[in-house]
């Protein structure tokens, strides 16, 4: 009985000592949250302005190309590449500019599945409300409406691209199926993944067994 009770206390440990592995992981998860969330540019690029100012009052458009150069201004960016095209229609107001942006292209993402890199698809439609005022510094932020100083030459759009580039992208990101509906990941990949899942669920079922030999002892 007493080697039986060791032998439940040891496979209890691995049991908890799997948990906290898993919890590990999810922490780990959630420092890349953070990361992201203090996000930083580097120097703006001039590619991504609009001189309102010269455009004068009306309506107005510009494009933007979006390329891989333009992930480089941002530190700890999930994504490095990309071929997007944004359209601007612009109107300037006296009191404001009214900037509708349409976002179309492909971006290239890890695949949360088998980790292999892959070309993703990724649009966005966004309107955007740039207000004029003498103290943009002590004027309320939102989403809808951005405070700009009065006398500013231009508008830098390039954070507020990619910060829409990024919004675009899915929760999970994962390859594509193809016309018969299979997975296009790396067949290798998948292959070791199903391995471990099948190991797992035996894993699963053993450590219930353990729990379940645990509450007959406590009984």
């Amino acid at each position: 009985m007493e080697n039986k009770s060791n032998c439940l206390f040891l496979h209890t440990i691995f049991a908890f000592r799997n948990y906290a592995i898993k919890l590990n992981d999810f922490m780990g998860i959630f420092d890349e949250i953070i990361n992201f969330r203090k996000l930083t540019m580097k120097k703006g690029n001039e590619e991504y302005r609009i001189y309102h100012k010269k455009l004068g009052l009306g309506k107005h458009k510009q494009d933007f190309q979006i390329t891989n150069k333009f992930f480089d201004a941002f530190e700890f960016s999930e994504v490095k590449k990309g071929e997007i095209i944004a359209k601007a229609d612009i109107e300037v107001r006296n009191s404001a500019v009214i900037v509708k942006l349409e976002l179309s292209g492909t971006v290239n993402v890890q695949c949360d599945v088998c980790l292999e890199y892959f070309d993703m698809k990724i649009s966005n439609n966004v309107l955007l409300t740039f207000k004029f005022t003498e103290t943009p510094e002590n004027s309320y932020f939102d989403d809808e409406i951005i405070y700009i100083s009065d006398s500013a030459e231009f508008i830098d759009l390039q954070k507020i691209l990619y910060d829409y580039i990024i919004l675009a992208l899915p929760i999970k990101k994962v390859h594509p199926v193809d016309k018969n509906g299979n997975r296009t990941c790396n067949p290798e990949i998948l292959k070791k993944l199903d391995k471990l899942s099948s190991d797992e669920t035996k894993t699963n079922v053993k450590n219930s067994e353990i729990w379940d030999e645990l509450k007959k002892l406590l009984n």
